[in-house]
């Protein structure tokens, strides 16, 4: 037997977005000198949030490894549920069909038996 998982994100839920502020704040302590001489305008916000690593995603956030051991521990859980619910089923069936090739056992001894007395 063999099982896999796939796992993928509800494609029409979007992912909760997260700015990363600290680097916003580096970034513009970074340019102010550049601004201060006239190089360079100062940063507008579209900007910033063009720049990779300051708007990020669910997907590209950091989880803790309490987060990660939970998530594992509830994938394996619902696994052994999974599991537990196809043997029960798998016996179950078992059950079923020996009844039913018992049935027709019988069913067969008692044709037998009676073909032998009418031969």
């Amino acid at each position: 037997m063999q099982a896999s998982l796939n796992l993928a994100r509800d494609p029409g839920a979007a992912a909760p977005l997260k700015i990363d502020f600290a680097l916003v704040d580096r970034l513009i302590d970074a340019g102010e000198g550049l601004v201060r001489e006239g190089k360079i305008e100062k940063p507008r916000w579209d900007g910033l949030l063009s720049i990779r690593g300051v708007l990020l995603s669910e997907d590209a956030t950091e989880v803790s490894d309490e987060e990660r051991a939970a998530f594992e521990a509830a994938l394996l859980a619902g696994f052994e549920t999974a599991l537990a619910g196809l043997a029960e089923a798998r016996q179950a069936e078992g059950r079923t069909l020996a009844a039913i090739f018992s049935d027709a056992a019988d069913k067969l001894d008692a044709l037998i038996a009676a073909a032998r007395r009418t031969a």
